[in-house]
């Protein structure tokens, strides 16, 4: 008889132990008349001519952090792909691959956060698998998702021109900080929260109020540098930021500075850089402030036609920014 109160296994074995794992766990969260019908694959019907498809990978230590936990950060990672397309989320597959010894009720939680913000937009889990590996060889758990999405309007790299307005939705490396406050076990004062958050309402916005978005990415493993200097390569465009203008609460700043990283390489959960039309920058920033998931939201810069990105730095230089080999701070999303 399976462990009642961890996950053994048998959970992963197809038998009478995922059977109650799904019917206890799964299924009373994520239940549609697509899922239910527990087949090899789900047959859905959408109306749009253009959807936006996308998969990413999750691992994330600690699996609970202030401000979310896996599964919320796998939900709105693989919303927030969809959002930066300007497709609005619409279903997703998911695939659970848990470590013997992990709390059901962890996994109770965790699969309650995935449902929560998938559902805050009306989308659903129409397909999804679980594995359970050996103790010591999981991390707790990782995830596995892919979504689709309507698109609702076209941007991309070959849409942005020069002097376009570059913004950011919010402060940055919060997601990275939190996740190191609670590896190190440092308290901070306030309490540090990631910005782990799904951002479909934010785009939606800017797209309901006809700001004119040549593209979107949102700052992941990398942070805010790494995307920037991704696009001016693809693009063969420049780029100048204010590094003033850039938003940073004071507790990241800190850490940073203890810990010697550059929070401009810092990983983001909950924020959204838009490249806008020219003057469409200081409109988007004042919608955007209107939500409470960027409500600090600022214009940083420009499209340039020079070599680049440069960072024109608070004490009034230049510097170039570059991409970095490795990551500052692994496992963090």
């Amino acid at each position: 008889m399976p462990n009642d109160d961890n996950i053994v296994l048998a959970h992963g074995e197809s038998g009478l132990a995922t059977k109650r794992l799904i019917e206890n766990v799964f299924a009373p969260k994520f239940s549609n008349p697509i899922l239910e019908r527990m087949e090899d694959s789900a047959i859905v019907e959408i109306q749009s001519k253009k959807l936006a498809f996308t998969t990413d990978g999750f691992i994330v230590e600690p699996i609970f952090f202030t401000g979310g936990d896996i599964g919320k950060l796998a939900a709105s990672g693989t919303i927030n792909d969809l959002a930066a397309m300007g497709a609005k989320p619409k279903y997703f597959s998911a695939s659970f691959i848990i470590e013997e010894g992990l709390k059901i009720s962890d996994l109770d939680k965790i699969a309650n956060s995935f449902a929560e913000t998938i559902h805050r937009y009306n989308s659903e889990l129409i397909a999804a698998d679980t594995k359970v590996v050996p103790r010591g060889t999981g991390g707790g758990i990782y995830i596995a998702v892919s979504g689709i999405g309507e698109v609702i309007i076209d941007v991309g790299l070959d849409k942005i021109q020069p002097y376009d307005d570059i913004v950011i939705s919010g402060d940055i490396a919060r997601h990275s900080a939190a996740i190191l406050a609670a590896r190190e076990n440092i308290d901070t004062n306030p309490i540090l929260l990631s910005d782990c958050a799904p951002l479909w309402e934010i785009v939606k916005l800017a797209i309901d109020e006809n700001i004119e978005i040549h593209t979107m990415r949102d700052p992941t493993r990398g942070g805010l540098a790494t995307v920037l200097v991704e696009i001016s390569e693809q693009t063969n465009l420049g780029m100048t930021i204010d590094e003033a203008k850039i938003p940073i609460e004071p507790q990241v700043k800190s850490l940073c500075d203890i810990y010697g990283f550059d929070p401009l390489y810092l990983a983001n959960e909950g924020k959204m850089i838009f490249i806008v039309r020219n003057g469409d920058g200081e409109k988007l920033v004042e919608l955007l402030r209107k939500n409470p998931l960027s409500q600090n939201a600022e214009l940083i810069g420009s499209v340039s036609q020079q070599d680049g990105v440069v960072l024109k730095t608070e004490t009034g230089g230049k510097r170039k920014l570059i991409m970095l080999e490795g990551e500052q701070l692994p496992r963090i999303c």
